[in-house]
């Protein structure tokens, strides 16, 4: 027997965070540690949304790569020159 089907669409179980609020929370918890936002590029954010990544996840791996990309010098020390 043919399964009857409703004229209306189902809806999602859940619906995906818009964009500009995901990056928004992501920016705020980067702000707190003292990086702005510009030091990303927009790329790499929006590969990370599409990724899926909560805003914590981006901020741990901005976080990883901001780190990783200053000179030695300021990595030792607690940032001051020798």
């Amino acid at each position: 027997m043919p399964t009857k089907r409703s004229g209306q669409p189902a809806e999602p179980a859940s619906t995906p965070p818009d964009y500009r609020a995901w990056k928004a929370r992501a920016a705020a918890m980067l702000e707190r540690q003292g990086i702005s936002v510009g030091v990303v590029r927009e790329r790499d954010w929006r590969q990370l949304f599409i990724k899926g990544a909560t805003p914590e996840q981006a901020v741990e791996q901005v976080l990883v790569h901001y780190h990783n990309a200053r000179p030695t010098f300021e990595r030792t020390r607690g940032g001051k020159k020798p």
